[in-house]
């Protein structure tokens, strides 16, 4: 499905892509850069599973996940009234960076993935 406008704290924001649909959430890409970085990245798979995870363990009520493609800023938003989550492609990045590391997982394929594509150094 090709996109889709969200409300989000009175503003229109636009998504290109809905990546994936459970009976719990939706996530959608702002455009094909965040598209294509996610798509190509290794453990990519994790990706739904961080989303679906927090909303049942945080108790937090959101059906709709907004990944925008700021690669300098961890910024996330939540909209209970919209039930909407809001977050940069830099938060994604360094949650699962952060996810792989914690579960003794070799990150040396996602490292080298962030420098072929020149992306900024996780924190």
């Amino acid at each position: 499905m090709l996109g889709r406008d969200f409300t989000f704290d009175s503003q229109i924001v636009h998504m290109e892509f809905l990546t994936y649909k459970s009976d719990g959430i939706e996530i959608w890409f702002e455009n094909h850069t965040t598209k294509e970085v996610l798509d190509n990245m290794p453990h990519k798979e994790l990706i739904p599973q961080i989303f679906e995870i927090y909303k049942s363990e945080k108790y937090l009520e959101y059906s709709y996940v907004l990944i925008d493609d700021n690669i300098y800023l961890i910024n996330n938003w939540l909209s209970e009234e919209n039930k909407t989550w809001a977050v940069s492609l830099r938060a994604v990045i360094d949650t699962m960076r952060r996810i792989l590391v914690n579960k003794n997982i070799d990150i040396s394929g996602f490292d080298s993935y962030l420098q072929l594509i020149k992306y900024p150094q996780p924190n």
